[in-house]
């Protein structure tokens, strides 16, 4: 990968359109010790039970 920062930008959001049917939240999780918090983008559908399953992606930049 020779353009990193091009790359990175075109990875800034979503890859489709949203349906009205989805909501967006930005949530910041304290890092551990000393280290950054991080911030989260979570995706759900709105209406969504309390107890419903999730699926976790991380994504780790170099």
């Amino acid at each position: 990968m020779e353009d990193i920062a091009g790359t990175r930008a075109a990875f800034t959001g979503p890859p489709v359109e949203l349906s009205d049917e989805v909501e967006v939240e930005d949530v910041m999780i304290q890092g551990l010790n000393n280290d950054p918090d991080l911030r989260v983008k979570l995706y759900r559908p709105k209406n969504l039970p309390e107890d419903s399953p999730a699926l976790l992606w991380m994504h780790l930049e170099a």
